[in-house]
C-alpha cells in the first residue's frame, strides 16, 4: 500500500518490515519450509504482473519458467505447478537441476543462493546426515522427499577437485526413504573424495 493510500484511509498503527529476500530463501531451503517456498513464488508473481497468466501463482510460474529458459532449460526437462515441489504434477530431470545449479553459480545473486543451502552434517535438513562422511562441511544441498521419491541436489567442494554441481533423484523405489537417503549419501561421499589426476 502506498503512503498516499495510507494517508487517505487512516493512520498507520503498526508496521512489520520483512527480512531481506536472502534470509527468506535461506529459511525455505535450510528447513524445507514449504510455506515460504509457496509465498516466495506468489511474491514473484505479484512483482511481475505482466507475465502471461491469470493468477498470481501463474504469474510466478511464468517468471520462473522464463528464467529457466534463459538458463537453457525447456519444458521437456522440467515442469512446475507450485513453489514447494509437493504437487505430483511437478517433475524434473536431474540434468535440469544441474543446469540450474551451474547457472546460479554464474549469477550475481548466486552467492546468496548457495549460502541458503543446508551444509552437510552442520545445518538445516542435512544437520544429522553425513556425520562420518568426507562430504561433511563441504557439501551444500537441498533435499527433496515425497512418498516414493528421495532427492538431493547441490554443490560439493572436494579439497582436491573443482567444485561439483550434482543432482541425485530416486523415484518409484520399493525401498523405504532411509534406505534411499543412505544410498544417496554414499554417492555424495564418493564424489567428495574425488581427486584431480
Amino acid at each position: 500500500m502506498s503512503d498516499r493510500a495510507i494517508q487517505s484511509n487512516g493512520i498507520e498503527i503498526a508496521k512489520i518490515d520483512s527480512p531481506p529476500l536472502s534470509e527468506l530463501v535461506k529459511e525455505a531451503n535450510q528447513n524445507s519450509n514449504n510455506l515460504y517456498a509457496e509465498v516466495l513464488l506468489r511474491t514473484l508473481g505479484v512483482q511481475n504482473p505482466n507475465a502471461a497468466g491469470r493468477t498470481v501463482l501463474e504469474h510466478g510460474l511464468t517468471s520462473v519458467t522464463s528464467k529457466l529458459n534463459q538458463f537453457g532449460i525447456n519444458k521437456t526437462e522440467i515442469e512446475l505447478t507450485d513453489g514447494s515441489g509437493l504437487a505430483r504434477q511437478n517433475w524434473s530431470t536431474p540434468a535440469a537441476f544441474v543446469k540450474v545449479l551451474q547457472a546460479m553459480s554464474q549469477e550475481l545473486e548466486g552467492k546468496y543462493f548457495r549460502e541458503s543451502l543446508p551444509i552437510a552434517g552442520v545445518s538445516g535438513t542435512l544437520q544429522n546426515r553425513f556425520q562420518n562422511s568426507p562430504a561433511k562441511g563441504i557439501t551444500r544441498a537441498k533435499t527433496g522427499t515425497l512418498t516414493g521419491v528421495t532427492a538431493l541436489s547441490g554443490y560439493i567442494e572436494p579439497p582436491n577437485y573443482p567444485s561439483i554441481a550434482f543432482s541425485i533423484m530416486i523415484n518409484q523405489s520399493p525401498d523405504f526413504a532411509p534406505v534411499q537417503r543412505n544410498a544417496i549419501d554414499e554417492i555424495v561421499g564418493l564424489l567428495a573424495r574425488l581427486r584431480s589426476c
